[in-house]
C-alpha cells in the first residue's frame, strides 16, 4: 500500500512538471507571436503558416533546449505511472465487491 502511495506522488508529480516546463514554453511561442506582429507591418500576418514556421523554429530550436525534451519524458513517464497505478487500484476496488 505504501509503494502505492509513494507511485501516485511519483506519477501526479512526474505529470504536473513535464506540465508546467511545457506551458512555459507555449507562453515563450505567445511572447515571439505578439512581438512578430507588433514588427510587422499594420499587425497582420499573412502566410499565417510561414510566420508560425519562423516563430516555431526561432523559440524550439534557435537554442536547443534540453528541458523541452525532459519535460515530454517526464510527461509519457508521468502518464505510465498514473495508467498502471490507476488499474492496480481499480482491481483492487473490484476485489472488495
Amino acid at each position: 500500500m505504501k509503494d502505492d502511495i509513494i507511485s501516485w506522488i511519483i506519477g501526479i508529480g512526474m505529470l504536473l512538471a513535464g506540465h508546467i516546463i511545457i506551458r512555459w514554453y507555449w507562453q515563450d511561442i505567445a511572447a515571439h507571436t505578439r512581438q512578430y506582429k507588433k514588427e510587422k507591418q499594420g499587425g497582420q500576418l499573412r502566410w499565417w503558416w510561414l510566420d508560425a514556421g519562423l516563430i516555431l523554429w526561432d523559440v524550439f530550436l534557435g537554442g536547443f533546449r534540453p528541458s523541452l525534451v525532459i519535460a515530454l519524458i517526464l510527461l509519457l513517464c508521468g502518464i505510465g505511472i498514473v495508467v498502471v497505478q490507476v488499474r492496480k487500484t481499480v482491481e483492487m476496488l473490484m476485489g472488495y465487491f
